[in-house]
């Protein structure tokens, strides 16, 4: 049995196994691979004495000979994604933002950016993290009107 024989019979049985399609574009399929391992040239591998308790192996190939084959194009259509929900910003996360454009903080590394920034949050007034979080409810809010005038 031939080479191309062999191996289009193994990818005939697995596209049986795999697939549920008909003899036909069974039969077209199997005639695309035995075209183009046909008109490909197989590589020659080369073996050698064993050296150090292992066997070594060559393989060498040429360039292979590329072959137009008539293969019919079949549309698939691509799920397109659905807008990720975001989360609500908190105070927090705007007190964060801000924090980061600081010169002493920007030059720390970010596990020291995020220690100074959570003890300086620790150390704001109610005052202070109340006008933050006013700001992260405006920005969810206008955040909200923009999501729903763009699904609407």
């Amino acid at each position: 049995m031939s080479y191309e024989k062999t191996v289009c019979d193994k990818f005939k049985t697995a596209v049986i196994a795999g697939y549920e399609l008909d003899d036909d574009t069974i039969n077209t399929m199997c005639k695309i691979v035995a075209d183009a391992l046909s008109s490909t040239p197989r590589p020659t591998v080369k073996r050698s004495k064993k050296v150090g308790g292992q066997e070594t192996v060559s393989v060498a190939t040429s360039t292979p000979v590329v072959t137009t084959a008539s293969v019919p194009v079949v549309a698939v259509p691509v799920p397109v994604p659905e807008k990720k929900q975001t989360r609500n910003k908190s105070g927090y996360n705007l007190f964060v933002q801000s924090a980061m454009q600081l010169p002493e903080i920007s030059a720390l590394s970010h596990k020291l950016k995020m220690a100074a920034i959570g003890s300086k949050w620790k150390t704001l007034s109610d005052e202070e993290k109340l006008k933050f979080k006013k700001m992260a409810d405006d920005a969810n809010l206008a955040d909200s009107a923009t999501v729903n005038t763009s699904t609407a």
